[in-house]
């Protein structure tokens, strides 16, 4: 880590509709305020996209942690960072909910909401062998806050070991001058190199299996396709 700047991870002005840059705008702006009157701050804070348009994960590692505004439950960048080992923060899930109720924060939680409108909850209703749960909380129902929690709990932020929560930006602001990131670091690329280990176990058993009766260099399974699709 060579940089002072905790990097914001805000949704770019591409990616996110004009409701949740406006709502992006007045968050990031109260964090900065309440930055701003600490005077003894350990780190700087700084909004990645403002900081680098362009980046390379080079200039990510440089940062002593990145701060995730969710913007959907899964995404590739999340797991990139921390195959580098790079602390993260996220809001907890009573924080996340409310600023979902309120702002639409994790807008592409729900697959159609460019087109939902005012429309409550699934096109297609549960199963009826679906568990209870999952019959009350329709998993595109945005008023019901008991459904948004219910699916928000499963988002990466969550069920990822070594996530930071903050409830509030106060408590972000604290956390972030108490914390020890490298120690968070170092168990963030442990984690990591256990999950890669059972994945590379785990798909090489898969192929031994499937190849356990052809012997080495044989074209067996070409040659099968080919008769069957003639």
């Amino acid at each position: 880590v060579s940089r002072r700047q905790v990097l914001l991870d805000v949704c770019d002005d591409v990616r996110c509709p004009p409701f949740r840059q406006t709502a992006m705008r007045k968050l990031v702006g109260s964090l900065q305020h309440l930055h701003a009157a600490q005077s003894a701050a350990k780190w700087e804070l700084a909004e990645l996209r403002r900081l680098y348009p362009t980046y390379t994960f080079e200039d990510l590692a440089q940062h002593p942690a990145i701060v995730l505004f969710p913007y959907q439950v899964s995404v590739m960048s999340l797991f990139e960072r921390r195959a580098m080992g790079i602390p993260m923060f996220a809001p907890s899930l009573d924080l996340m909910v409310e600023w979902h109720m309120r702002y639409g924060l994790v807008f592409e939680r729900r697959v159609d909401w460019q087109t939902a409108g005012s429309r409550r909850g699934s096109l297609v209703g549960a199963h009826d062998d679906a568990p209870d749960e999952l019959a009350r909380f329709d998993p595109n129902d945005e008023r019901n806050p008991d459904a948004v929690r219910y699916w928000l709990a499963k988002s990466d932020v969550f069920t990822l070991p070594h996530v930071l929560h903050f409830d509030s930006f106060q408590h972000l602001l604290h956390l972030l001058d108490t914390t020890d990131l490298s120690a968070v670091s170092a168990k963030i690329l442990a984690h990591h190199a256990a999950l890669e280990h059972d994945v590379h176990i785990g798909w090489k058993t898969i192929f031994s299996q499937l190849l356990s009766t052809r012997p080495p260099g044989s074209r067996a399974c070409s040659e099968n396709s080919s008769e069957r699709s003639t």
